[in-house]
């Protein structure tokens, strides 16, 4: 959420918003937490309702996709707090958007690799995310 004036505005990734790389999976003062959620191997749809504590980062399970396919990403965030939502490749790189009400975005896997799905709390309370994402 931005402040203008006094005036509050939600912030979600527009389609030209950039995406934000980082050689730098983990800062310092946060802590990671792996989701451990069941998918079965041959399911691509897995939903997420996923509790968040203040600077934590929280992943999904790593999964395998082909260079030339996609992750497609639905989150909303409650409350609306600014948090970093997108993906981890090879454990190594990490692919983002700075959103505060969620994300709806398709990222593109130029690499074929080992992915996670990530949302990383950048604020001082908890926050929930809740939706789905296609491996």
């Amino acid at each position: 959420m931005v402040s203008l004036m006094g005036v509050f505005v939600n912030v979600n990734a527009s389609e030209d918003q950039e995406m934000i790389t980082s050689n730098q999976v983990l800062e310092d003062g946060f802590l990671e937490e792996t989701e451990e959620e069941e998918f079965l191997n041959f399911s691509t749809k897995v939903n997420v309702d996923w509790t968040v504590k203040p600077q934590i980062l929280k992943r999904s399970k790593g999964f395998t996709k082909k260079a030339g396919s996609i992750i497609y990403i639905n989150l909303k965030i409650f409350p609306h707090k600014k948090v970093r939502i997108g993906v981890i490749k090879g454990g190594k790189v990490k692919k983002y958007y700075e959103v505060t009400t969620g994300l709806e975005k398709e990222i593109p896997v130029k690499d074929t690799d080992t992915y996670s799905v990530f949302v990383q709390n950048m604020t001082n309370s908890t926050i929930n995310a809740k939706g789905s994402y296609i491996k």
